[in-house]
């Protein structure tokens, strides 16, 4: 999770990197940073970059996943108005729209893709909420 090595990466915004370091255990890889590079890239400036994750608990992994929700959802490293934060997930729930055009109540989690994005964008307000449903 981002709050575990957060502060190794953003000490390398700061110091010489002597040799490559490649953080790739996290939430699904990246790959909702490399989506949103591709999209920000059509905008001239980007405010605010809200994504969420939703867990189906009929998926096959499910069972795999239910017991690391727990572990997801505690404390998130989000960006909120140019400012690094930890907040208490279950004290910043956010209302998630889906698609058919109902909504749910998300959470944020610590990804990496948070500060990932921050580093491409320079958006001011950055969160990955994670949704059970």
């Amino acid at each position: 999770m981002a709050h575990q090595i957060s502060p190794t990466a953003f000490l390398g915004l700061h110091k010489t990197i002597a040799a490559p370091i490649v953080f790739a255990g996290h939430w699904q890889a990246g790959l909702l940073s490399l989506v949103v590079k591709h999209f920000a890239n059509r905008f001239s400036h980007i405010e605010t970059i809200e994504l969420a994750g939703l867990y189906d608990p009929k998926d096959t992994v499910g069972p795999l996943v239910a017991n690391k929700v727990k572990s997801f959802v505690r404390e998130a490293l989000i960006r909120q108005h140019g400012n690094w934060l930890y907040v208490p997930a279950k004290e910043n729930p956010r209302t998630i729209n889906l698609r058919e055009g109902s909504s749910t109540i998300g959470y944020p989690i610590s990804t990496l893709d948070v500060p990932s994005i921050a580093a491409f964008t320079n958006t001011k307000n950055i969160r990955f909420d994670f949704v059970t449903g």
